[in-house]
C-alpha cells in the first residue's frame, strides 16, 4: 500500500511540474509581406515549456492591407500598414504584429493625398521642387526623377486639396497597371472617356493614356466630380511643358 501511494505521489508531482503556468504569448513584432503573397505568424510562449489554452485567435485591423486565417497565415492585398491581434482561446493572452505590405514594383513616389491638407500645406511639403504653375486653385511641380514629368495639385475655393495628380514620360502603360493593381482595385473604365478607375479606401484614382504620356489623379472618394476634376487636371497638366 505504501508504495502505490508512493507512486502515486511521484506521477502527481512530475504531473504538475509539466503543467507550466502561460506568462505570456509573443509573435515577430514586425513582418513584412509583399502584395499577392503569403507569410505564417508564429506564435511562442513564454516560458518556452508552457502551453497555451486550445487555439490561437487572429485578427486583422484592416483587411484591405492584409487578412490572416485561423493558422495565422497572412496575406498582403494592397501596399499599406495593419496590425494583426493574437489571442489565445480563454482571451487571457494577447500579443499584437504590425505587418507592412510593400510592392514589388515602385515606379513612382505618389503625390501627396491627404485630401484634410490646405493650399499652403502642401505648399510647404512640397518645398524645395520647382514650380512650374501656381494659382489659387491650381499648383504644378516639375517632376524630380523619372519617369514624373510632373506633379499636381488641385483645390477647392476654400483652398482645401481635392485633387492629385502625377504625369509620366510615355511608354510606361504596362507597368503603371502593375502598379496601381498593388494599391488599389481595378474598379472599371469611365464611361466612353478613356479613364480606367481605381478604387482605395478612401480615395479614387483615375489614369489614362495618351500618345505622348501616361496621366494618374487622386481624388478625395466620395465626390461626385471626380472624372471632372480628372479631365481638368489633365488638361491643365498636360499643356505645361
Amino acid at each position: 500500500m505504501k508504495r502505490v501511494l508512493f507512486v502515486f505521489i511521484v506521477f502527481l508531482t512530475v504531473s504538475c511540474e509539466k503543467d507550466i503556468r502561460l506568462m505570456s504569448i509573443e509573435v515577430a513584432p514586425v513582418v513584412e509581406a509583399y502584395t499577392g503573397y503569403q507569410t505564417t505568424l508564429y506564435v511562442s510562449c513564454t516560458p518556452a515549456e508552457a502551453v497555451a489554452p486550445g487555439m490561437y485567435y487572429y485578427k486583422s485591423n484592416d483587411e484591405y492591407v492584409a487578412s490572416v486565417d485561423k493558422e495565422g497565415v497572412i496575406v498582403g492585398h494592397h501596399v499599406g500598414t495593419c496590425t494583426i491581434t493574437v489571442a489565445t482561446a480563454d482571451k487571457h493572452y494577447t500579443t499584437k504584429c504590425e505587418v507592412k505590405v510593400v510592392a514589388q514594383n515602385n515606379l513612382y513616389e505618389e503625390p501627396i493625398v491627404d485630401f484634410s491638407l490646405t493650399r499652403a500645406s502642401v505648399k510647404l511639403e512640397e518645398s524645395g521642387k520647382t514650380i512650374l504653375y501656381d494659382t489659387e486653385t491650381v499648383l504644378v511641380y516639375k517632376g524630380e526623377k523619372s519617369p514624373v514629368k510632373q506633379i499636381m495639385y488641385m483645390f477647392d475655393d476654400s483652398k482645401k486639396l481635392i485633387s492629385s495628380g502625377v504625369q509620366l514620360e510615355t511608354g510606361w502603360s504596362s507597368e503603371l497597371t502593375g502598379f496601381l493593381a498593388e494599391r488599389y482595385d481595378a474598379y472599371g473604365s469611365g464611361s466612353g472617356n478613356g479613364f480606367s478607375v481605381w478604387k482605395g479606401k478612401e480615395m479614387e484614382v483615375v489614369s489614362k493614356t495618351s500618345n505622348d504620356a501616361d496621366f494618374i489623379v487622386y481624388n478625395r472618394y466620395p465626390d461626385t466630380k471626380t472624372y471632372a476634376n480628372s479631365r481638368n487636371m489633365i488638361e491643365i497638366i498636360g499643356s505645361i511643358k
